[in-house]
């Protein structure tokens, strides 16, 4: 036999297993460009509904002032949302935002603990106090109890806080606590 004669099937044995690899890692490529795309919107969401919402307050005294409010009706009725229906985020999770004492809000959304733990991790870097972030919990799905990230004891680590809040499942919800006013 001539290796000639068997050359052509040699390169197609060798080419499909390379193309094959070459697509799967397109395709992971292509999901990983995806997920830092719905946690950039993520974060900005956040980010420009607390603009928003302390904005609305700054000139109207009495916006979002009472304990269990809900701010996205409020924000409907004044023509600054959407209904409070078509708020999920980027993952297609649930939005909540409602007034907590002392003048603050609380964003609650249902994430995948990947993006439970990089959201986390995002706001605790972006000097929390500056940003009037009073608090950050996470509930991993499932669980009743919310675990604490902000603040927390310095004597943790802060992705082990992170990691333990949002839990071990596949989904997680994340509360962000900032300041109105």
């Amino acid at each position: 036999m001539n290796l000639k004669n068997h050359l052509p099937s040699l390169h197609i044995v060798v080419a499909i297993p390379v193309i094959l690899i070459i697509l799967g890692a397109l395709a992971m490529s292509a999901e990983a460009v995806m997920e830092n795309l719905r946690f950039v919107r993520a974060a900005d969401r956040v980010l420009e509904l607390v603009s928003t919402v302390r904005t609305v307050a700054a000139g109207q005294k009495g916006f979002a002032q009472n304990p269990g409010e809900d701010v996205w009706v409020d924000l409907e009725h004044i023509g600054q949302a959407a209904p409070a229906d078509a708020h999920p985020n980027p993952w297609g999770g649930d939005m909540r935002m409602v007034t907590v004492a002392n003048q603050a809000m609380r964003i609650e959304s249902d994430v995948p603990r990947h993006g439970c733990r990089r959201l986390a991790l995002y706001f605790l870097a972006r000097q929390p106090s500056e940003l009037g972030l009073l608090s950050i919990e996470a509930q991993a799905a499932g669980a009743t109890a919310w675990g604490a990230i902000y603040p927390v004891s310095a004597i943790y680590k802060t992705d082990d806080v992170v990691a333990a809040a949002c839990g071990r499942g596949n989904y997680a919800r994340l509360a962000l606590v900032f300041r109105i006013r």
